[in-house]
């Protein structure tokens, strides 16, 4: 993935400013937009349509996590930066469920997701 700023000579232009997204050779750009809680641009990249009717398999994807103030492409170490991997847990309003969610990092397809558990909490009264 590359990002060609804009010019004098050369202005480019997309939703998020004056650049432009190219992703690798091959590669087609899947989705893009701004996360809320770190305000960075993500796009999701896919594998061409030629190479994915080849494999027959699941199209290989990757993830680029943009700082749009300084327009560079951020690697998985600066996302601490930006995000809580620590293990966090809440409760239901009524105290019965419990929920146990961490964000991890997948550094082979460069993207994060939650492992969520949940249980149900159970007291007894006498």
């Amino acid at each position: 993935m590359k990002i060609l700023k804009s010019t004098f000579f050369r202005p480019r232009k997309c939703q998020y400013g004056n650049f432009e997204l190219s992703p690798d050779k091959g590669w087609e750009i899947l989705q893009s937009f701004i996360d809320f809680e770190s305000g960075l641009l993500v796009v999701s990249t896919i594998k061409s349509k030629e190479d994915r009717l080849k494999s027959g398999v699941q199209p290989e994807t990757k993830q680029y996590l943009i700082n749009l103030q300084s327009l560079q492409i951020l690697f998985s170490d600066d996302y601490k930066e930006y995000f809580d991997y620590g293990l966090n847990e809440s409760y239901s309003p009524d105290g019965k469920l419990r929920l146990i969610s961490q964000r991890i990092h997948d550094k082979q397809r460069n993207n994060d997701f939650f492992l969520l558990k949940s249980s149900m909490i159970q007291r007894w009264e006498r």
